[in-house]
């Protein structure tokens, strides 16, 4: 999303928008239904992608914070 280059999906975290809730939530088995949304496995382009203006004022706020943390973890401990 954030680098726009086309990955795997073995390369990517997977997140749904829940339908029931305006809620963004981790999908790591990307077996739950909903919108998904794609980010890439490289700390470069998450710390990109919460920088950008645009992402915080219309979905970062709906990401959960289990969400945030799965990635954060992943991606070597941030916090």
């Amino acid at each position: 999303m954030a680098c726009r280059k086309i990955k795997s999906r073995d390369g990517m975290f997977r997140f749904v928008k829940l339908k029931d809730r305006s809620e963004i939530v981790s999908n790591s088995d990307g077996l739950r239904p909903g919108k998904g949304l794609y980010i890439c496995r490289d700390t470069e382009c998450w710390d990109r992608l919460w920088s950008r203006r645009n992402l915080k004022r219309t979905i970062a706020s709906r990401f959960s914070a289990e969400s945030v943390e799965w990635v954060e973890q992943i991606l070597g401990g941030k916090g």
